[in-house]
């Protein structure tokens, strides 16, 4: 993974998710920042692999509730 993916996967973030992130990879929150900061040498391939899946599995989550939310809207 280069270091303008981990980027790329960044800009989807939002204020809290990297805290969601390390509870849900089981990592602290220092591994997941250095991980997102470029810092990613310490960190091994599996739990970058466990980053970013945890990362789209909140990007998801957030997408779906976005849509659920405009679709309320939406019926009113």
């Amino acid at each position: 993974m280069t270091k303008q993916d981990i980027q790329k996967l960044f800009a989807h973030l939002k204020k809290g998710d990297q805290k969601e992130i390390a509870n849900l990879t089981g990592l602290s929150n220092v591994t997941v920042n250095k991980f997102f900061n470029g810092n990613d040498d310490s960190i091994t391939d599996e739990n970058a692999a466990k980053i970013v899946v945890a990362a789209k599995s909140v990007i998801d989550k957030r997408k779906s509730l976005n849509r659920n939310s405009q679709k309320l809207i939406n019926s009113l």
